[in-house]
């Protein structure tokens, strides 16, 4: 019994000392970065920038804009007491962080390089694209006609529309499916679309949510 008891509390100590460590080192290089790039107002000491969301989720958007303005190169965001993210702007900025990312079509180079571009060549040929202009151009010109329809004057939802227009041109050139998608007063996949994007953000304004095991036994976790 004695011995299981000793077992348990070393166990226990190591977890401890490591998640003590791997927080000490998330603390230290967010400092680290903080001295690099500048921070924008209106951080709060927990929550971080994620207090400026609001409560449509659309207040933060809106600082990203004014921040894109005020800082020309990059900027920190902190997404809580330990998250923050380095937003980039700046395309020399950009450009080192794409080539040190990941080793991918863009970023990868020599033989692998070659190998891939070799691969999705034949299918971005000119001629195998041609007869998909059509059908894009037809998704276009319906989602144009609704703006048509619409009375003068009234404001519309951008995101809406032009994600029934690319669900319809997805549809028409991989499926070959023409379901008149954009004359629908309704529609499941946008719906869904909207709703995944309201869970996010409540889940992203909600820091206890943020851990997979409490998400997981909230309502909408479960749902």
């Amino acid at each position: 019994m004695i011995t299981l008891t000793w077992v348990a509390t070393v166990v226990i100590a190591v977890v401890v000392v490591k998640v003590t460590i791997s927080l000490w080192n998330t603390v230290r290089r967010n400092q680290e970065i903080a001295k690099e790039f500048p921070v924008p107002p209106g951080s709060h000491w927990l929550l971080g920038h994620m207090v400026l969301l609001g409560d449509e989720g659309e207040g933060l958007m809106l600082k990203f804009m004014e921040w894109s303005k005020i800082y020309k190169y990059a900027h920190v965001t902190r997404m809580g007491p330990l998250l923050q993210h380095c937003t980039v702007y700046h395309h020399d900025y950009v450009k080192a962080v794409m080539s040190r990312a990941g080793d991918g079509l863009l970023t990868s180079a020599g033989p692998k390089w070659f190998r891939n571009r070799r691969l999705l060549t034949p299918g971005f040929h000119f001629e195998i694209l041609k007869p998909y202009v059509r059908l894009f151009s037809e998704s276009t010109n319906v989602m144009l006609n609704n703006w048509e329809e619409l009375k003068s004057g009234s404001s519309i939802d951008v995101f809406h529309h032009t994600s029934l227009m690319t669900l319809d041109s997805m549809l028409k050139c991989a499926l070959s499916q023409h379901t008149d998608c954009q004359t629908r007063k309704t529609n499941d996949y946008i719906a869904a679309v909207f709703e995944l994007t309201d869970l996010t953000m409540k889940r992203a304004r909600t820091l206890l949510l943020r851990s997979d095991l409490i998400y997981a036994l909230s309502a909408d976790g479960k749902s």
